[in-house]
């Protein structure tokens, strides 16, 4: 059965229940890149917004319209695929200075799936890992502000329907950042292609 928030009853005190509220409004089903940047651009602490793309635009389009909202902020990702417009997008916010420090975790077959789109994201990263990972989440913080998106779209140009999440808390942007940043460090998994 699919709950609806109003049929969600969570006891809080009234600043939890201010921000339940809140989170009750924020899902879109279907917004087009207008809406979306309204939505963002209005986005406080401990807001969530839940999307559907309808293929209307991709994950470098919110990365761009996240880091407009935060202002000048490092990215930290982790991607299971790569396209040279949506890292040649990344290049020209952080060449434009809108983002600072760039830190990867990529699947380790784009070196092989996407080279050129790789080469570039070499020479703008501060740190890339190659591992097993599937995992797709964005993560955009700065010392006041942070925001994670956790989509299932990769860094590619997608008009297929994509669905996610941007939740804009700053300790979790922290928490999700930190593991990219430090899962670089662990050798758990294979990059041979073996289970």
């Amino acid at each position: 059965m699919l709950l609806q928030p109003e049929h969600i009853a969570i006891p809080a005190p009234d600043a939890d229940l201010q921000r339940l509220q809140r989170l009750q409004r924020s899902y879109l089903l279907e917004m087009d890149s207008e809406e979306m940047q309204a939505a963002i651009s209005r986005a406080q602490e401990g807001d969530l917004i839940r999307y559907w793309t309808r293929g209307r635009y991709s994950t470098h389009n919110l990365i761009a319209l996240c880091a407009q909202r935060l202002g000048k902020c490092d990215l930290y990702f982790s991607t299971w695929a790569l396209s040279l417009p949506a890292v040649e997008r990344i290049a020209a916010m952080q060449s434009s200075g809108m983002i600072d420090k760039v830190v990867c975790l990529l699947d380790y077959r784009t070196k092989t799936n996407a080279p050129d789109a790789v080469q570039l994201l070499e020479g703008i990263a501060e740190r890339i890992t190659y591992r097993r990972t599937h995992a797709k989440c964005y993560v955009l913080q700065n010392e006041h502000f942070g925001c994670a998106i956790i989509s299932s779209s990769n860094l590619t140009t997608n008009r297929r329907t994509e669905g996610g999440v941007i939740l804009f808390c700053k300790e979790s942007a922290t928490l999700d950042a930190q593991f990219i940043y430090g899962n670089s460090n662990s050798t758990n998994d294979r990059t041979d292609g073996s289970c």
